[in-house]
């Protein structure tokens, strides 16, 4: 009895065990990889990328392009988070809730029928192309 509780205890923790999150904080767990494919967008293309994003991801955001991590990336905080007015080339979306630290999730970002550049649906983090989608852009007027 003692070595099947061991074994499930053991299968429990290594599946969910992981380096990359913690359980608090974990949007920011890929910011640096949105960061770096958006870096990389912009090398290729000789364009810096703007960027905006809901407010949980600001602080690693401005960490990473203040120290001129991603010299292709520019942090741009449009105020309020409105896609049709906003000068920025990708959107970053948090879809989960972090009640305490007041942050709640709405999705009327989602009504902007945009291109999903990449999606962590564990964490639910969504970086969204700014460019309408020329067969959706009707349904948000």
């Amino acid at each position: 009895m003692t070595t099947l509780l061991a074994t499930i205890s053991i299968l429990i923790f290594t599946y969910n065990f992981n380096l990359t999150n913690t359980t608090i904080w974990f949007q920011d767990a890929h910011t640096r990889d949105i960061l770096g494919k958006l870096d990389a967008i912009g090398q290729k293309s000789g364009v810096v990328q703007k960027l905006d994003a809901d407010w949980p991801f600001r602080a690693s955001i401005l960490y990473y392009t203040v120290r001129g991590c991603y010299p292709n990336v520019a942090f741009v905080e449009d105020e309020p988070a409105n896609l049709d007015i906003s000068a920025a080339d990708y959107y970053l979306h948090l879809c989960r809730s972090l009640e305490k630290v007041g942050y709640f999730a709405e999705d009327p970002v989602l009504s902007y029928h945009r291109d999903t550049i990449m999606y962590f649906e564990r964490e639910g983090i969504l970086l969204l192309s700014n460019t309408p989608r020329p067969d959706r852009e009707q349904d948000h007027q």
